[in-house]
């Protein structure tokens, strides 16, 4: 990745002390230039200063809370915002989604599950920015075995498109269509799911599939136009990579179908 600035800079937006100083510690050790700020209004004044590459926000707060600030940034940028937060109410999460949220991450998950998503994003930065210079390493990453990957979308060509980058990235894509009966399926390394699939073949399927599979846990996308907590709980054996919100940008799904699979492929030890 010539030409890619490996240290990012991360700005933390988190009134409690505690908690601010434990980030700071944290992302700095992973190799972050960290940028801390105490409220919301703190928070933009250190963004407009800083230009941060990443921004991880706490939604309550005095003063500005954390939707607010998000909407500021969203006026004029598309930096990752990751929100870690106290707040597990359905209404709190999606309002900081519809605020321009990138992620979602639980304060009682714990520091080490938002270094798994600040890591995870500021990978997908390097991944679009080499797509942007016109490199090819998006298509050209090589694992030591083929994935097994099932598609669960009702729109055929969305789901034509994803089998398609699944096939380039030189894994095996299964799809099952809106209409199909559901049917045992087993062997599946990876599952990309639009929430909008009927009963039965959705949310039910990837569920069942990951109870089946104690030895290994079974690597999730979920490519919807929505990301409601109450389904994401359902699946919380499942190991979670990437949300990707339709409709995506012509950029994205190879892209961060790229990084959520070498994602995967790191945690579950299978890169060579």
């Amino acid at each position: 990745m010539a030409g890619i600035p490996n240290r990012k800079k991360v700005l933390v937006v988190e009134d409690a002390f505690e908690i601010r100083l434990a980030l700071e510690l944290s992302l700095s050790q992973e190799g972050c230039e960290v940028i801390v700020a105490v409220d919301g209004e703190d928070g933009l004044t250190k963004f407009r200063e800083h230009t941060p590459d990443l921004v991880v926000l706490d939604l309550r707060m005095p003063g500005l809370d954390g939707s607010s600030v998000c909407k500021s940034i969203r006026q004029t940028s598309s930096v990752p915002v990751v929100v870690f937060s106290a707040l597990d109410q359905p209404d709190e999460v999606r309002e900081a989604i519809d605020a321009g949220a990138t992620d979602f991450v639980l304060k009682s998950t714990g520091v080490d599950e938002l270094l798994k998503r600040v890591n995870h994003w500021l990978d997908a930065l390097d991944m679009r920015a080499v797509a942007k210079e016109g490199m090819t390493g998006v298509h050209t990453r090589s694992h030591s075995r083929q994935l097994d990957v099932l598609i669960l979308d009702p729109e055929p060509a969305a789901s034509r498109a994803i089998a398609d980058e699944i096939e380039k990235l030189g894994h095996r894509a299964k799809v099952i269509r809106a209409s199909a009966r559901q049917e045992p399926v087993q062997g599946i390394d990876l599952a990309i799911l639009d929430y909008a699939m009927p009963k039965g073949i959705g949310v039910d399927l990837v569920e069942a599939i990951s109870d089946a599979q104690r030895n290994q846990p079974l690597g999730l996308i979920i490519a919807s136009k929505s990301n409601p907590p109450e389904q994401r709980r359902r699946l919380k054996n499942c190991l979670l990579l990437d949300f990707i919100e339709k409709p995506w940008e012509k950029w994205e799904l190879p892209v961060r179908l790229s990084v959520a699979i070498d994602l995967y492929c790191r945690r579950t030890r299978m890169s060579a």
